[in-house]
């Protein structure tokens, strides 16, 4: 019974991360960056031949207005800005805890057939005595050896059965894990996408304002990056792109959130962290990259020195998530109008 119900996951679960799959794949073959509105939108024009997003797609697809990232949002915007993203894959990670308690109460029922087989020995030994014929204890000694054999088998089946669905399991979560990553991280760079800030940016002003402590927020932006496309090529870009948010990765705290924003766009989230913490973090990020000197692998021709704008901000007792961007954002642009390579900050 346990084994049905652990290969009923599993095909439910295979169901949903080659969907996964497809929607990717798609992503890729339109040369769309696998967003979350990208993803969300490919997913159901998989999952459903008959939803509005198919006909939408299938009617721009070869099409002088084909698909590109206007579309895609105003597809999005049309059938599925009502919706929870990826609620299928979300739902299988309740499903494994589900199968979690299902085996919990395996255990208590082999527990409870234990029970019942020691009362079973109690009661045979209670049935010895002296006085008791021969044949009649030749009896319950062939009863209790019999009862001891299925016991054993009892037994046996119960922990192999057990074991298999713990090991089914285990590749589960970590499958689900996978999946997960594939939609909460960015493609390109690694670090969390936009749709994973936006989680973890609305917890984490919850949790500030619930008297947590100080939370900050940064978004960044690498100066003049059209150019070093233009002259370089998007493959170099891509790159620097790259290197710029293991930049992130590598001066942030534990706790704190590097995200790509969008573009050359990035944001980090500073959980319990002061403004002057925040800035001085975000001075450090700042100086390390000007102070690389970026080359062509190939030729080794010298790209030059790269500059990041970063506006840096507080959270205040009447902000929403909005106003906290917004904020971080206007100091940004204010960065760049005075003259880019610096961090502009207020709390």
């Amino acid at each position: 019974m346990e084994t049905l119900r652990v290969e009923t996951l599993e095909r439910e679960y295979e169901a949903v991360r080659s969907l996964a799959k497809v929607a990717l794949d798609a992503a890729h073959q339109h040369h769309l960056p696998p967003t979350p509105t990208v993803f969300e939108v490919f997913f159901e024009y998989a999952a459903d031949p008959n939803c509005p997003v198919r006909a939408s797609v299938d009617s721009l697809t070869g099409t002088a207005d084909s698909l590109n990232m206007a579309t895609i949002e105003r597809i999005y915007e049309e059938h599925l800005s009502n919706r929870g993203p990826g609620q299928e894959v979300m739902q299988i990670g309740t499903r494994l805890d589900t199968q979690l308690g299902q085996i919990a109460e395996l255990v208590e029922t082999r527990i409870g057939q234990d029970q019942d087989f020691i009362g079973k020995l109690d009661q045979a030994g209670k049935g010895f005595s002296l006085f008791a014929r021969s044949r009649d204890m030749g009896e319950q000694i062939r009863n209790l050896a019999e009862e001891s054999r299925a016991h054993v088998a009892r037994t046996t089946l119960f922990s192999n059965e057990l074991e298999r669905s713990r090991r089914e399991i285990e590749a589960l979560r970590k499958e689900l894990a996978d999946l997960q990553n594939s939609v909460n991280l960015d493609h390109l760079t690694g670090i969390a996408n936009r749709r994973r800030l936006d989680e973890v940016l609305a917890a984490e002003v919850k949790a500030a304002q619930a008297g947590r402590g100080p939370l900050c927020l940064a978004i960044a932006d690498l100066d003049k990056f059209k150019g070093i496309n233009d002259t370089f090529g998007h493959t170099v870009g891509d790159a620097i792109l790259r290197q710029f948010a293991q930049l992130l990765r590598q001066n942030v705290k534990g706790q704190d959130t590097p995200a790509r924003f969008g573009g050359e766009e990035f944001a980090v989230v500073f959980p319990t962290t002061a403004l002057l913490g925040a800035r001085h973090i975000s001075e450090q990020i700042r100086q390390k990259l000007y102070a690389k000197a970026f080359v062509l692998s190939t030729s080794r021709q010298p790209i030059g020195h790269v500059s990041v704008s970063i506006g840096v901000t507080q959270l205040r007792p009447d902000d929403t998530v909005d106003t906290l961007i917004d904020r971080a954002d206007k100091l940004l642009y204010k960065a760049k109008e005075g003259g880019r390579n610096q961090v502009v900050s207020a709390d």
